[in-house]
C-alpha cells in the first residue's frame, strides 16, 4: 500500500467489543462495586489488519525480554508500505497470575496492545470508568480471591457511536437479566442525524412512554425514608404533570448504574446523566422535571451543555 501518515482504522463495532468483570470492592458482605472492562480480542486486531492494509501487507514480530525474575513478552507490529519498507509499532504484553497459559496470555496481550498503537480500538479509552452494583450481577466469589470473581451472565456492547475517534453514545447489557447497565448519548442533534439517530435504547424509552393504559417496567425510586414509592400514574407522551421522580424512574430503569433503588439525589442523577434526563422531558412533557432540570442546571455548565443537545435551554 502507499504510505500515509494518516492511516486510520475503522471504530469498532458493538459486536467486536468484549466485557468482562475487572476488581470488586466490597462494602459489606457480597455487596459492593464491581469495575467492567472493555476489551478487543487479537481476532479483532487481525480482521481490522486484513480489511485496512490487506493481509499481505502487515506482520508481528514477537521477542521476550529477561526483566529480573520476570521475562516480558513485546509484539511489533509491522506494515509494509510501498517505496518505504516495513513500519513498525511496538508494545510489551502480560498475564495475570492466575492466568491457566501464561505465555499465550502475553504474547496476545502485546499484539492488541501494539493494535492500540497502531489506533485499533483506541477509541476505548474515551469510555469513562464502567463501575455497577454487585447486585447487578450474578457473580460466583471463590474462597481463594474475592477481588475477581467469575460472572455468570451474558454482558454485551449493544450501541456504540464513536465521532472523530471519541465514543459520544454507547450503551451495555446484561442480556441474563434484559437490563442495560450503562447508557449515554453525549451527541448533539447534527451528530445524531450524521450517524444514525437516536439510540435503540431510547427508541424503547420511547416505545415504553406511547403504550396506554400499561405502566412501564420499573421499580420507583425510594421515598426520603428509604421505602419504594409506590405510584399508579400511567405515563404517555401526551402527560404534562409527571412527577419528576417517576420520570426519572422510568428513564433510569434501562441504567442500572444510576437507576431506582440506587439512592441517587435528584441533583447527583442529573450530574450523572444530564442528556438522559433532559431526552426523558422531550418524552414526558414532564414540567416538574423541567423545572427540576432548570433549576440545577443554571449552576453546572456541563449540565447545561447536554441539554442544550437536547434542545432545552435553561
Amino acid at each position: 500500500m502507499p504510505f500515509s501518515s494518516d492511516l486510520k482504522f475503522r471504530p469498532l463495532k458493538a459486536e467486536e467489543i468484549e466485557v468482562k468483570i475487572g476488581k470488586v470492592s466490597l462494602t459489606e458482605g457480597t455487596e459492593g462495586s464491581v469495575n467492567l472492562i472493555l476489551h478487543k480480542t487479537a481476532r479483532v486486531d487481525m480482521k481490522l489488519l486484513d480489511e485496512t492494509v490487506g493481509p499481505g501487507n502487515w506482520r508481528r514480530l514477537h521477542r521476550d525480554v529477561v526483566c529480573g525474575e520476570r521475562i516480558r513478552t513485546y509484539c511489533n507490529i509491522e506494515i509494509f508500505y510501498a517505496g518505504v519498507g516495513w513500519v513498525g509499532k511496538e508494545d510489551v504484553g502480560e498475564a495475570p497470575d492466575f492466568s491457566l497459559y501464561p505465555d499465550k496470555t502475553a504474547v496476545s496481550d502485546s499484539f492488541k496492545r501494539a493494535g492500540f498503537c497502531w489506533g485499533i480500538g483506541r477509541e476505548l479509552y474515551t469510555i469513562p470508568d464502567i463501575k455497577v452494583k454487585t447486585t447487578d450481577l450474578n457473580l460466583v466469589f471463590s474462597s481463594a480471591s474475592s477481588d475477581f470473581p467469575t460472572c455468570n451472565d451474558d454482558l454485551a456492547v449493544t450501541e456504540i457511536v464513536t465521532i472523530d475517534g471519541i465514543v459520544k453514545a454507547f450503551s451495555l447489557k446484561n442480556k441474563t437479566t434484559k437490563k442495560y447497565l450503562v447508557c449515554f448519548d453525549n451527541r448533539n442533534q447534527k451528530e445524531k442525524d450524521d450517524t444514525g439517530g437516536e439510540l435503540q435504547t431510547t427508541k424503547l424509552i420511547e416505545e415504553a412512554m406511547s403504550k396506554k393504559n400499561q405502566t412501564p417496567p420499573v421499580t420507583p425510586l425510594p421515598d426520603r425514608d428509604g421505602n419504594a414509592k409506590k405510584t399508579n400514574s400511567k405515563p404517555t407522551a401526551s402527560t404534562s404533570n409527571i412527577p419528576a421522580k417517576e420520570a426519572i424512574a422510568v428513564a433510569f430503569s434501562m441504567c442500572a448504574d444510576c437507576g431506582p433503588g440506587k439512592g441517587y439525589t435528584l441533583k447527583e442523577i442529573i450530574n450523572k446523566s444530564p442528556a438522559t434526563l433532559a431526552l426523558l422531558y422531550n418524552e414526558t412533557k414532564s414540567l416538574e422535571l423541567k423545572n427540576a432540570i432548570s433549576t440545577l442546571g443554571k449552576v453546572n455548565a456541563k449540565v447545561c451543555t447536554a441539554l442544550s443537545y437536547q434542545g432545552i435551554a435553561v
